[in-house]
C-alpha cells in the first residue's frame, strides 16, 4: 500500500526536477538535485519504515488480546459459530473480564449458576459445556 503512494510521488518529483534543471544544467544544479533526490528518499525511507513499525505493533496489539485467546481456544476446541456465540453469551452474562477463563473453569454450566437471561437456553449451555469439559 505504501508503495502505491511512494512510487506516483516520487515520479512527479523527478519530473519536477528535471523541469526545472533542464537540458543545460550546470554542475552545481545536478549537485544540488542529487542532494535533494537523497533527502527526499530519506524521508520516503523513513515514513515507510515507520508505518511498517505501526502497523506490526497495532497487530501485536489486536492479536495479544483477551478476546483473541478466546477465539483461538474456541478454534482449537472446534466450537461452530453458534458454540462460539453461546458461549461469548455466557462471559458477557458472567461479566468475566478474562473471556478464557469459561475454558478452565467448569463452574460456569452450572443450572443454578446460569444468569437468568441465558436459563432459557439451559440445554444448549449444558450440551457446550459437557463438550468442553466433558
Amino acid at each position: 500500500m505504501i508503495h502505491a503512494c511512494v512510487v506516483p510521488f516520487a515520479h512527479s518529483f523527478l519530473f519536477l526536477i528535471a523541469q526545472a534543471v533542464g537540458p543545460h544544467a550546470q554542475q552545481a544544479d545536478v549537485g544540488a538535485m542529487v542532494l535533494w533526490l537523497g533527502v527526499a528518499a530519506a524521508v520516503i525511507g523513513a515514513v515507510s519504515v515507520g508505518a511498517y513499525y505501526a502497523h506490526r505493533a497495532a497487530l501485536r496489539r489486536r492479536l495479544n488480546s483477551h478476546p483473541a485467546l478466546f477465539h483461538a481456544l474456541c478454534k482449537v476446541h472446534q466450537l461452530n459459530r453458534g458454540e462460539r456465540t453461546l458461549l461469548w453469551q455466557v462471559v458477557r452474562a458472567q461479566n468475566r473480564a478474562y473471556p478464557g477463563q469459561v475454558f478452565t473453569e467448569p463452574g460456569w454450566g452450572a443450572g443454578q449458576r446460569l444468569p437468568a437471561e441465558l436459563r432459557a437456553k439451559a440445554a444448549e449451555v449444558a450440551k457446550l459445556h459437557n463438550k468442553l469439559f466433558g
